[in-house]
């Protein structure tokens, strides 16, 4: 090959040797490789060549790192599996979809006259994942379903109370999909006469309450994105937020909301308050506490016995809505299956993939 350098070599070192092997590589006229050969390379083995092996070939510099089965529950398995779901989405989205309900409602409610009802505390029964609201003239029904979507729950709360009474009726009874598939159809063929029942929204759960200087206004989680995971525990952030007044509309024949300067006022400093950064809370992960206090409570209650889930034990320094959730605990048995606590700070979770056997992480 010729020396396409200095004559006299870089640094005044000796132009490289004719002697030195040579790589030829033939190709057909379509361009593609037909054969290689190697020119003047010894025949001699050593210990670093196979004596297998008629000619020396180089190894790669970096050998392919071994494959490993990703983990089942691991969310950040490898690149490629997540390819196609968006960062900071998890696999529900990040609007609740609504309960969805049969279209006739008399005849599947008489058709079963016994209902296989559940109770509260249950074994199997856990806290309420997924919420939908509906409203009557005089009424919201809060509606809510499990991670698996299958045992649900209802919330009746009174729109004609008077400013600064809280009226809430906490339904105990564990319902399966039909089941309150009939009971929403009854609820609202009993309100023909008003106008029906209609769809409000979809949440992710309750914050807790609030009243200025007139009726109270229940405070939703409307949007969440998935931002970690801990010990199989999930952590969403909260991305959306809705803020609805427990009155009648102002269309309604009943009682209607009348707002007077200074509740308009506090309510322009409450809504000037982004509650889409850096709120996040968890359904079954106390995010209130260190790692530590959780799994040391964890062995306590598996050494005495205590069954999952255990009576939550939040630290209230921590809680962010700690205020809003006071009028709830006063009027709820069951406050945590319906409300959630949120803490104000900052979350994140990466992986690290390996690529290279000398790679530190």
């Amino acid at each position: 090959m010729p020396n396409m350098g200095d004559p006299d070599g870089p640094r005044g070192r000796s132009p490289v040797s004719s002697d030195r092997p040579r790589l030829e590589i033939s190709a057909s006229a379509g361009g593609s490789t037909t054969g290689t050969s190697i020119e003047g390379t010894s025949r001699t083995t050593s210990a670093m060549t196979s004596p297998l092996s008629a000619d020396f070939r180089h190894e790669p510099e970096y050998l392919e790192p071994p494959r490993f089965p990703s983990l089942s529950r691991d969310t950040f398995s490898s690149p490629e599996s997540k390819a196609h779901v968006k960062e900071g989405e998890d696999e529900e989205g990040a609007i609740a979809q609504p309960f969805q309900r049969n279209a006739s409602p008399v005849m599947e409610y008489k058709k079963s006259k016994v209902a296989e009802y559940g109770k509260v505390g249950d074994q199997g029964v856990c806290k309420m994942h997924k919420f939908s609201l509906y409203e009557t003239a005089m009424r919201y029904y809060l509606v809510g379903a499990d991670v698996m979507d299958r045992r649900f729950r209802i919330l009746k709360i009174d729109r004609m109370a008077e400013p600064g009474n809280l009226i809430i009726a906490e339904d105990e009874i564990v319902y399966t999909k039909k089941e309150m598939s009939q009971l929403l159809n009854a609820i609202d063929d009993g309100n023909k006469s008003t106008g029906g029942m209609k769809l409000k929204c979809s949440t992710w759960g309750l914050l807790g309450f609030i009243r200025f200087t007139g009726a109270y206004y229940m405070l939703l989680i409307t949007k969440r994105s998935q931002v970690a995971m801990i010990g199989g525990h999930f952590v969403y952030q909260a991305d959306g937020t809705e803020l609805i007044p427990l009155t009648t509309s102002s269309s309604s024949r009943f009682k209607s909301d009348a707002k007077g300067p200074d509740e308009a006022r506090f309510l322009n400093i409450l809504h000037n308050l982004d509650l889409t950064r850096s709120f996040y809370f968890s359904y079954s992960y106390d995010i209130t506490r260190t790692l530590q206090h959780n799994i040391c409570l964890e062995r306590e209650c598996i050494a005495n016995g205590v069954s999952y889930p255990h009576e939550p034990d939040f630290n209230s320094m921590f809680v962010w809505n700690s205020y809003l959730l006071e009028p709830a605990k006063a009027v709820l048995k069951n406050t945590y299956d319906w409300c959630l606590p949120v803490i104000h700070g900052y979350i994140d979770q990466a992986g690290l993939y390996p690529r290279f056997r000398k790679e530190v992480f």
